[in-house]
């Protein structure tokens, strides 16, 4: 037998091909050169290095990571309010697009001098950013009115790549003026919005039949917590009343209370002094160490008494820090009334560098008549005649007087 050789198989093949119509010559296998090898191990290992490197410089941040509102404030400034409720830092670069919503398409600017201010915001952080367009961009042509179309920027922080541009509506109409009168409206109807949900959060108290000790113990500790509750939920700026050291004289000479009373003891048909509670056990104030300082008429018990008797609460002055009554939005709350400080101006009666004095009485009863006619009735052991009833009119009109409180309310 002869020998196997090569050209043997070569013969089988053929046959085989010939016969089946299958190919089975085989192709020999082709090994990369090493340097395309090298070359490509190197283009991956540039592409990961890459990859890191734009991941530590750049941190990319989503639509729900912050939140942008613009107004424009005239003149081509817009001031863009920022919050960022991301952990990381929001910096925007000094770049943006005007475009058209109905078109898609950039507003052309005339130059490229955009200002920006306060472009870096840290993570939780918020504030305003503002943007002047006025060199750059026909502001006149911006502000004239669109029809069913609006404007809106495209802000950015990474060149506008990576999705990092972000869209913030505007609209370019010059800023409406508001009257010094349409602002002091709007104000006073604040104000008393803020004192109707005031007092129906305090009413069920006043309505408590506080005279009834065991009531008070459990209603006073409840009401001042819900005062507290009340400045939190209105989000109001409350000043407390102060007790400083004033001094209201008795009557000057010459001055008749009652005609019925020794001139030289006219002094004796009052008493002052400060409380927590009104006369019907309310709190003046928000708090339990806040007190007014209270003007008593003393009336008779009986028939023909002409001096001492039993105390009738009737003038309320309150004082508050001055330069805390300025602050905006300052208010005061007075036996379960909010009340802004610029509508107790006129109540004022006293005022120095320290403190600001008020006639507050008007907080307490609405008409005097009623209420002394109460009073004296609740009590039981008061006499109450025309003539007693003039003694608590001049009381009332001597106190309450600005000109005479010039003369006798001081430090």
């Amino acid at each position: 037998m002869k020998p196997f050789h090569k050209e043997n198989m070569t013969h089988i093949q053929e046959i085989f091909q010939r016969e089946t119509g299958v190919s089975v010559a085989g192709k020999g296998r082709r090994h990369a050169p090493a340097g395309r090898v090298l070359l490509a191990a190197a283009v991956l290992a540039c592409g990961f290095a890459l990859t890191a490197m734009a991941v530590s410089r750049f941190s990319p941040l989503n639509g729900d990571d912050f939140s942008l509102s613009a107004e424009y404030q005239g003149e081509g400034v817009i001031a863009v309010q920022v919050e960022n409720h991301s952990e990381k830092e929001l910096a925007f670069q000094p770049v943006l697009k005007v475009m058209r919503w109905s078109t898609a398409e950039e507003v052309p600017a005339v130059s490229n001098e955009v200002a920006f201010s306060n472009t870096v915001f840290p993570g939780g952080g918020s504030g305003t950013m503002t943007i002047d367009l006025s060199e750059a961009y026909d502001i006149q042509r911006l502000e004239q009115p669109l029809e069913d179309d609006y404007y809106y920027l495209v802000l950015t922080n990474e060149n506008f790549v990576f999705g990092q541009d972000w869209m913030c509506t505007v609209s370019f109409a010059p800023p409406v003026e508001t009257t010094q009168q349409e602002t002091e409206t709007a104000a006073a109807q604040e104000d008393k919005t803020l004192a109707q949900r005031a007092e129906e959060m305090l009413r069920p108290y006043l309505e408590l039949d506080l005279s009834d000790i065991d009531v008070r113990r459990q209603a006073l500790p409840e009401y001042y917590e819900k005062c507290s509750a009340l400045v939190q939920e209105l989000d109001v700026r409350l000043v407390s009343p102060v007790t400083p050291q004033l001094v209201l004289e008795d009557p000057q000479p010459g001055v008749i209370l009652d005609e019925t009373a020794p001139a030289d003891r006219q002094y004796l048909l009052t008493t002052l002094n400060w409380r927590t509670l009104d006369a019907y056990f309310v709190p003046v104030g928000a708090g339990e160490e806040d007190q007014a300082l209270v003007v008593s008429a003393l009336l008779p018990q009986r028939k023909g008494d002409t001096d001492g008797g039993a105390p009738i609460p009737l003038i309320y002055y309150m004082a508050y820090p001055a330069e805390e009554t300025k602050a905006d939005g300052a208010c005061a709350l007075i036996r379960g009334q909010l009340v802004s400080f610029p509508d107790l101006e006129e109540k004022a009666v006293y005022r120095d560098e320290d403190y600001v004095v008020y006639q507050v009485s008007a907080f307490f009863y609405s008409d005097m008549r009623r209420y002394v006619d109460t009073m004296a009735a609740w009590r039981g052991d008061v006499y109450l005649d025309n003539q007693v009833w003039h003694r608590v009119e001049a009381i009332h009109d001597y106190y309450t007087d600005p000109e005479v409180l010039k003369d006798i309310l001081h430090r």
